[in-house]
C-alpha cells in the first residue's frame, strides 16, 4: 500500500508539456495598466506594504502622463532637492 501511495504521489500530477506564450492570449493594447496599478496599490495598502505603495503609485502617475502626452517618463528620474 505504501509503494502505491508513492508511486501516485510521484506521478500523479505530471504535465507532458510545459506551458507556452502562444497559450496566453494576451494583447497589450487591450491591456488597462492604470486598473492593474490600481488592484496592485489596493493589495499594497490591504498588507500595509509601504514600499510597493510607493511604487504603484509612481507607475499610476507615468502611466497617466503617458496617456495624457504619448510620452513616457525616464524609468529611473533623477531626484533633485528643491532648496
Amino acid at each position: 500500500m505504501l509503494r502505491l501511495f508513492l508511486l501516485v504521489l510521484l506521478g500523479g500530477c505530471t504535465h507532458s508539456l510545459p506551458p507556452r506564450t502562444a497559450d496566453t492570449f494576451l494583447d497589450p493594447k487591450d491591456r488597462d495598466w492604470l486598473k492593474v496599478y490600481r488592484h496592485e496599490l489596493d493589495i499594497a495598502v490591504q498588507n500595509n506594504d509601504n514600499e510597493a505603495y510607493y511604487f504603484f503609485l509612481q507607475e499610476i502617475v507615468k502611466e497617466s502622463y503617458y496617456q495624457q502626452t504619448g510620452k513616457r517618463f525616464n524609468a529611473n528620474p533623477a531626484i533633485r532637492r528643491i532648496k
